[in-house]
């Protein structure tokens, strides 16, 4: 019940000397209250600033207790309908006559038996303007306009009776590229506000932009297909709409396939996954170690498909790249590491991903296997052994295994050399002294026997052949031979015999190749210019030489031309 300049009671219980509130009392605001002090044995009001206007006797005692009068006179109940609050203090006391008793409470010599505080609830009248309950409350989003009589008069965001209707609304279609961007919302947004807000699968859009009361712009980051949209003003909403997010975000980050069925969806490669084939499933569980020289080595993870043609790499440490990359299978990578000491943090990446990081090692064999052998690992205890070469053997291959057992002479001429031993794989660096010469053009026909060309020479001498760091050397083996050859009849003993060839050098007087002949003057020839006979007399000997004709003869024996000589000369 709402009151309007009319009277009302606070009903009050007394009991011990203490009062107790029975009723309560709906007042106007601004109404004045009139302070009642009592002469019999009552309670009395006290209230803090309240006017005096007198003093009245209660004429209507209840049975329990005391009834109240106060008098309510509304000045002006068209401020606003908000509600307020009074406090009334009750003091329990002994009779006075009301000067006296103003004497004392002025001289604040009031002798108090009980005080007692009450808080009396009273509202502005509502009868005395036309707006409904409601209207003008505390969230309320209305002013009762009681000068013009407008009734409740509702802000930018509202209407209805008590303006409890929100106006906001969107009415355009929401889509954005899937990697975000600008967003722009079509409807009734009502004044600017601060306290928009705008969720987009529960993220923020931001910032956001007052074009008008009918237009928003915000900003939003990368989503796919269709998710839900909730617009806030202060207390209003939530407003509910859907946007599409049109394509692939980051077009499946070049990890997959984007395709359309009703949704944008990523069809994503063997080793991502995630709305836009953002996440790698990349891994490096092991390595196999190497020696020191390094060489091919084996990744074992997951490495996807071979088909995807992942663009691997490979860290050894923090300077080495594994290069040569070779993709398997899903779980295995081979790849040529450079050579190297120690241990080693190992990943393999993809672009920005890495995998968890792995140790690899290298293995040393004792000497480095002396340059002469690969250092083997063994990948189960991670231990190393040496694997020589065919020149040496021992456990660091550091004993070598050539040797010379023998060698071919030759004249002092010079010419082909074979020695015989045991030379394993010869390598490009060989080299062979015999004395001091350089025997060239070396062959190998096999591990034992090689074959070479020296020089001109004699005597004795020492044979060393170098390999890189091997050598092996025989003593005094090679001989250069003088050739010796005896002359039939010892030249008759007309001559000296050359035991280099075997031929008679004759004294003077003889000649022939055994000197068995003695010297002759020259023989003259005679020819007869008529008969075109020659011939020819040495001492005793005479030898007559006639030419009748030329005869050509085929094959068989057949003459198949005869030219006769006759002399024309004359």
């Amino acid at each position: 019940m709402y009151l309007s300049n009319s009277n009302s009671y606070l009903t009050f219980i007394y009991q011990n000397d203490k009062p107790e509130l029975r009723s309560h009392i709906n007042f106007c605001e601004n109404a004045e209250f009139l302070c009642l002090f009592y002469k019999i044995k009552a309670p009395f009001i006290q209230e803090s600033g309240c006017k005096t206007i007198g003093e009245k006797i209660l004429y209507e005692p209840t049975i329990d207790g005391l009834k109240i009068l106060l008098t309510g006179k509304e000045d002006d109940c068209v401020k606003n309908n908000r509600q307020r609050n009074l406090t009334v203090n009750l003091v329990c006391g002994t009779r006075y006559n009301s000067t006296l008793f103003k004497k004392q409470i002025e001289d604040n010599k009031i002798k108090e038996i009980a005080t007692c505080i009450y808080s009396v609830t009273y509202l502005t009248n509502t009868v005395c303007v036309p707006c409904p309950p409601g209207c003008g409350d505390i969230n309320s989003h209305g002013i009762c306009d009681i000068n013009d009589q407008k009734g409740c008069v509702c802000d930018s965001y509202t209407n209805g009776e008590i303006c409890d209707n929100s106006r906001i609304e969107i009415t355009n279609k929401l889509e954005v590229k899937a990697d975000g961007g600008n967003v722009t919302f079509k409807g009734y947004f009502g004044d600017n506000s601060s306290s928009t807000s705008i969720s987009i699968e529960e993220l923020n859009c931001n910032p956001i932009f007052y074009i008008s009361e009918n237009e928003l712009i915000c900003t939003t980051g990368k989503n796919q297909g269709t998710k839900d949209v909730i617009l806030r003003i202060g207390d209003l909403g939530p407003v509910h709409a859907k946007i599409f997010f049109n394509g692939c975000i980051a077009n499946c980050s070049t990890n997959g396939e984007c395709q359309f069925d009703q949704e944008y969806t990523c069809n994503c490669n063997s080793l991502t996954s995630g709305n836009h084939c953002q996440t790698y499933h990349l891994s490096l569980n092991s390595i196999v170690p190497l020696n020191i020289s390094g060489g091919l080595t084996t990744l074992y993870g997951n490495f996807g498909s071979p088909n995807d043609n992942f663009p691997f790499t490979v860290y050894i440490g923090d300077y080495q790249q594994c290069i040569n990359i070779t993709h398997i299978n899903e779980t295995t990578i081979t790849c040529y590491v450079g050579p190297g000491t120690g241990i080693h943090n190992t990943i393999i990446s993809i672009g920005k991903s890495n995998s968890s990081t792995v140790e690899f090692k290298y293995i040393e064999c004792s000497l480095n296997c002396s340059n002469h052998g690969l250092c083997i690992v063994v990948e189960e205890d991670g231990t190393g052994f040496c694997n020589c070469d065919s020149q040496t053997i021992g456990n660091s291959c550091e004993i070598s295994k050539l040797y010379i057992s023998s060698i071919d002479s030759t004249s002092i001429e010079g010419g082909n050399v074979t020695i015989y031993g045991y030379f394993g794989i010869l390598t490009s660096n060989i080299t062979i002294l015999i004395g001091d010469l350089h025997c060239t053009d070396i062959n190998q026909f096999n591990n034992s026997t090689i074959n070479c060309i020296i020089g001109k020479g004699s005597g004795i001498k020492d044979v060393e052949i170098f390999d890189n760091d091997l050598i092996a050397m025989g003593k005094k083996i090679f001989k250069y031979i003088q050739p010796s050859f005896n002359c039939s009849t010892n030249c008759y003993l007309n001559g000296k015999c050359n035991t280099t060839n075997g031929a008679c050098i004759c004294d003077e007087g003889f000649t022939g190749i055994d000197c068995s002949s003695k010297g002759l003057s020259p023989s003259t020839p005679n020819v007869n210019l008529t008969t075109g006979e020659s011939s020819i007399i040495n001492e005793k000997s005479q030898y007559f030489i006639s030419i009748f004709s030329l005869v050509e003869i085929n094959y068989n024996g057949t003459i198949v031309k005869e030219f006769l000589l006759e002399n024309s000369w004359n």
